[in-house]
């Protein structure tokens, strides 16, 4: 029996034992089962070998213009003593590129941090001076799904099985979290729009408003603010799965084996981030942020660190990967929150 199929075959357990379960639920077996979800089994999920590309499987420069942002949040901190928190990591290749540079470029710096990663459902520290930080992470939590009813009232999608297979079931909020997610964030969804609740994600921010007395939070994914997420021609919702580089559409197939995934909602993580004590002071896109990290220096530097013209090109036009619009630089935003 392969992973995915045990898997399945738990899930199905579950349901045959508790009756239908939420959709977020089945979602958390799917990508975070302690042995055989997607991001738990050890495999490789991104690059080339994996099933979707990031920004640091693109090139080894991102971690070079995180590095800087970390030295500038580190001097506006007054320098000394800076925890920085990756969540998260997956093979750790950012990690390691942030370390590399910053014990090559800012050795001063290097000596006053320290660096730790995080992933799903860790346990985070308590951090008196430094940064949090993560790239594409909040996507792949756990969502509740819903549908707006008549006269407003909303609906949520559970999972069933039955027949052989795994069926969607409408039924009253398993929590009334998930109506005052949209009030406060004051989004009146019209009859039959279906949409994705992060609750996890409300969670997550305000855990490390927590966790950190001073200092910044960087999330960095792909999403909207709430005026973009709900307009009419996403009335069917974000989720999608990815695997072997290719969209899956059907949740259900390949249970463990894909990933699965929804666009943020930043408006939801600044207006949760203020009550967790942080204040908004960027929201942009990667090109634009790159850019501000000196993105046009680190391109010139490029040139003196390979070893012919077919290595730079290659680089380059990695490192022009990650600005370009219509590849990742307008397709990942880019939240900055601080807290003092």
């Amino acid at each position: 029996m392969t992973k995915n199929e045990q898997l399945k075959l738990i899930i199905i357990e579950r349901i045959m034992s508790e009756g239908r379960i939420t959709f977020r639920d089945f979602m958390d077996m799917a990508l975070y089962h302690p042995d055989l979800g997607y991001y738990m089994t050890g495999e490789t999920r991104t690059g080339k070998a994996g099933d979707f590309v990031t920004s640091p499987t693109t090139s080894k420069m991102f971690g070079k213009f995180i590095g800087r942002f970390l030295k500038n949040s580190w001097e506006a901190l007054g320098k000394g003593k800076f925890t920085i928190i990756e969540m998260g990591a997956e093979r750790g290749l950012l990690a390691a590129d942030i370390k590399e540079y910053l014990a090559e470029k800012e050795p001063e710096m290097f000596v006053d941090a320290e660096y730790f990663t995080f992933e799903h459902g860790d346990t985070l520290p308590d951090v008196d001076s430094g940064c949090f930080f993560s790239n594409e992470l909040v996507d792949a939590f756990p969502v509740h799904r819903v549908q707006a009813g008549r006269a407003g009232h909303l609906k949520e999608v559970y999972v069933g099985y039955k027949n052989g297979r795994f069926e969607e079931v409408l039924d009253k909020p398993s929590t009334p979290g998930l109506d005052t997610y949209l009030k406060e964030l004051e989004v009146k969804l019209p009859a039959g729009f279906k949409t994705e609740i992060n609750l996890d994600a409300v969670d997550w921010i305000d855990r490390i408003g927590g966790h950190l007395k001073r200092g910044s939070l960087l999330t960095i994914d792909y999403g909207y603010e709430s005026k973009e997420l709900y307009q009419p021609y996403r009335a069917r919702g974000t989720l999608l799965g990815y695997k072997n580089h290719q969209i899956i559409d059907d949740p259900y197939a390949d249970i463990g084996d894909q990933d699965l995934t929804s666009h943020v909602n930043f408006s939801a993580l600044m207006h949760w981030g203020e009550k967790a004590g942080f204040k908004t002071t960027l929201f942009t896109d990667q090109s634009h942020f790159l850019i501000a990290q000196g993105f046009e220096d680190v391109a010139l530097s490029l040139r003196a660190e390979v070893k012919d013209d077919a290595e730079y090109y290659d680089k380059y036009l990695a490192l022009k990967m990650l600005v370009m619009p219509e590849a990742m630089g307008e397709t990942f935003k880019v939240l900055v929150q601080e807290k003092s």
